[in-house]
């Protein structure tokens, strides 16, 4: 890649951090077009690669101005319906896709992640399966309904951590990730986990500060973001811009997991485990629904209560669908996360031996 992209593509997640983290209002869209103009003058579809095709996709005006419109609503907190745009960006995204050769978007994000749509859902139904009942159980144990799911999760086992960064430094310091530090910086003045790299010496991550064992969860998955970014580009810019958000999601949701494994008491890994169960197996569902969303439209409400219901919980208060994880921005991402909680336990599985340095040597290599 050229490293002019490269300054662009870093200024563009640069105005994004400083729009979420700083109440700042920069228009997105001036860059996105720059973007696009860019990639577009490169040649024929055929020349570009994938990360390049993807992009071509996600920064064309139709696309990138109605995202932006979205993400703009998703940052003021949904204070405007935005049904009819979520459902007019899953058809631009198909358009545009179509005139770039590919049967649809689905078409188009299979290719680009190297994935294979039908596998890729056998796996999430596989998971759906297998895990239902178990769900099932801690639903029940944490007294869930859809009106207090979050809610619930983030009461489990109130923590009281006086030393955060002493326990970040101790994981980086047992996997062998300790250099990372000094890339990343984390913010925990937001109620959300976000991470992004806005230049070759900048890894930003905000996460809220842990008051619970779910946000435990959340700060190491941002954490594994940023872990990957830095080994990912040690040697060159390029390899950040070319990870795929399957990969991406897998590294941090791998993070997560052996944060529990390896950092907590047993009675705070086993709460965490519960988390991570029950959150994997909803954006299982929540994958499933996606599918589905894109050949099925005419009734989403109807559609996504339909597969919801297999949780088995009080449907009192359902989130309207377009507003649901991320499915606002895309509609084709969310299923990254069982995804890559299928891909940890197997990798844990097969490689983890007990030796953190060893294993952490073995993912620096992943990742590189």
């Amino acid at each position: 890649m050229n490293k002019s992209i490269n300054n662009l593509l870093y200024k563009l997640n640069k105005f994004q951090w400083e729009n979420y983290m700083e109440d700042k209002h920069h228009d997105l869209n001036l860059i996105c077009n720059e973007i696009y103009d860019y990639l577009s003058h490169l040649g024929c579809s055929s020349d570009l690669s994938k990360s390049e095709l993807r992009r071509l996709v996600e920064y064309e005006p139709s696309v990138s101005t109605l995202r932006n419109k979205i993400d703009d609503s998703y940052n003021n907190g949904f204070k405007d319906d935005i049904k009819e745009d979520v459902l007019s960006l899953m058809e631009v995204r198909n358009k545009v896709s179509k005139k770039l050769g590919f049967k649809d978007y689905i078409d188009l994000v299979m290719c680009c992640e190297d994935l294979d749509f039908e596998i890729l859902k056998s796996l999430i139904d596989d998971y759906i399966e297998k895990n239902l009942n178990h769900a099932k159980e801690l639903i029940n144990k944490y007294d869930l309904t859809w009106g207090n799911w979050f809610l619930n999760l983030k009461n489990i086992g109130p923590i009281d951590l006086k030393d955060i960064d002493s326990l970040i430094d101790k994981f980086l310091e047992k996997f062998g990730f300790k250099e990372v530090l000094s890339k990343i910086k984390i913010a925990y003045d937001k109620d959300m986990g976000y991470s992004t790299k806005i230049s070759p010496d900048d890894i930003m991550i905000c996460a809220r500060k842990p008051n619970s064992i779910f946000d435990l969860g959340t700060l190491f998955h941002e954490l594994g973001h940023g872990i990957l970014y830095y080994y990912a580009s040690e040697e060159d810019d390029d390899s950040f811009f070319n990870i795929t958000t399957s990969f991406d999601e897998f590294f941090a949701v791998l993070m997560e997991n052996l944060a529990l494994l390896t950092m907590f008491p047993r009675d705070v890994s086993e709460k965490m485990k519960d988390i991570v169960d029950l959150e994997y197996m909803r954006t299982a569902i929540s994958a499933s629904f996606e599918f589905d969303l894109w050949n099925f439209n005419e009734d989403p409400e109807k559609l996504y209560a339909e597969h919801y219901s297999k949780l088995g919980i009080k449907q009192d208060n359902l989130r309207p669908w377009y507003k649901d994880s991320f499915r606002s921005l895309d509609s084709m991402y969310i299923h990254n996360y069982t995804l890559g909680q299928i891909t940890a336990e197997k990798i844990i599985y097969k490689n983890y031996n007990n030796d953190c340095l060893e294993f952490g040597s073995y993912l620096k290599n992943i990742c590189r």
